[in-house]
């Protein structure tokens, strides 16, 4: 099974609606259940997950904490207990690590373990297919912290470009879809008038002397349209992947530069080179002004010729 990239702002989007949906509910609670019961960042969970974020907090003062968006839950006096949650830090664009409490066995119950889920985990007791495979499970809740503490690892900004680049792609690909469709309008417009086979026999026989001017207007604008999509198809898009962060308080920029990012595969994203906001120029020119248009932009927007903003930290910006 494939790792389950979670970024910040999913996590965060999940973790507020579950917050909405508890003040929206209004519950009766009685001892029993309140003694199993624990809080997360304001979200109710298995006493066992709130105590392994507990400890991880004690050494992480600025670790966060948001719910899985499909939670693994327990029962505890008729009610249901989120046992997953995702853990990062400010300034992360993707959470590097889950944390769970319950029974992750698969043919057999072996009764509730503490779980760190990360994709630089590969356990062989499970096969590739599972969930199971990317996850570190531990008997004890010390066990578990020093697990997380392992394979506690940030994204790295070539990591966050190759899972951005097929959105960006995309949107570099946008303008050929539109310029063919617009060719294609134009010769079905050439080969549905009533005139095409007079006119295709005039071509011949007269040297391409139209007999029907708006014919051959339309001819024109079609074979127009045709070399607009052709330019479009094969026009290369040279750039740079860019990531802003904090830095010993001072911002820095992670740049990695992508060639013809449309026919950019994995091997195309190398290793990035770190550069102080003066230093941008020394890469390109345009670089630092076309990065200040797009980070006024809403994320996800895409400008073409500009570049692409993933999100406030993240961006793809065109030569």
């Amino acid at each position: 099974m494939p790792f389950d990239h979670m970024s910040v702002a999913k996590a965060e989007a999940a973790h507020a609606r579950r917050i909405e949906q508890l003040e929206a509910h209004v519950e009766t609670t009685d001892a029993a259940r309140e003694a199993q019961r624990k809080f997360v960042g304001g979200v109710p969970v298995a006493a066992g997950l709130a105590l392994l974020c507990n400890l991880i907090r004690a050494t992480h003062r600025t670790i966060k904490f948001a719910v899985e968006p499909r939670p693994k839950t327990e029962w505890v006096e008729g009610t249901s207990l989120i046992s997953e949650v995702w853990a990062y830090f400010p300034g992360d664009q993707y959470c590097p690590v889950r944390l769970g409490w319950g029974d992750y066995s698969v043919n057999t119950t072996t009764g509730k373990k503490y779980c760190v889920y990360s994709r630089h985990i590969k356990n062989e007791k499970y096969g590739d297919d599972k969930s199971q495979y990317h996850m570190a499970l531990a008997d004890s809740a010390d066990r578990a912290v020093k697990n997380f503490k392992k394979y506690l690892r940030p994204y790295t900004p070539g990591e966050i470009a190759l899972m951005s680049m097929h959105e960006f792609q995309q949107k570099l690909h946008a303008p050929a879809y539109t310029a063919s469709s617009a060719y294609n309008e134009a010769y079905s417009a050439v080969t549905k008038h009533g005139s095409f086979h007079n006119e295709m026999r005039s071509l011949v026989l007269n040297n391409h002397q139209f007999n029907d001017p708006v014919f051959g207007g339309l001819v024109k604008d079609m074979l127009a349209k045709l070399d607009e999509q052709l330019a479009k198809q094969y026009e290369a898009h040279h750039g740079y992947y860019v990531q802003v962060r904090e830095y010993l308080g001072e911002q820095v920029f992670d740049v990695i530069v992508v060639l013809d990012v449309k026919k950019a595969t994995g091997r195309s994203v190398g290793t990035h080179r770190t550069y102080k906001s003066e230093e941008l120029a020394e890469v390109d020119e345009n670089l630092p002004s076309r990065l200040a248009t797009l980070s006024m932009l809403e994320n996800g927007a895409f400008v073409e010729g500009l570049g692409h903003k993933v999100s406030e930290t993240s961006y793809w910006v065109l030569k």
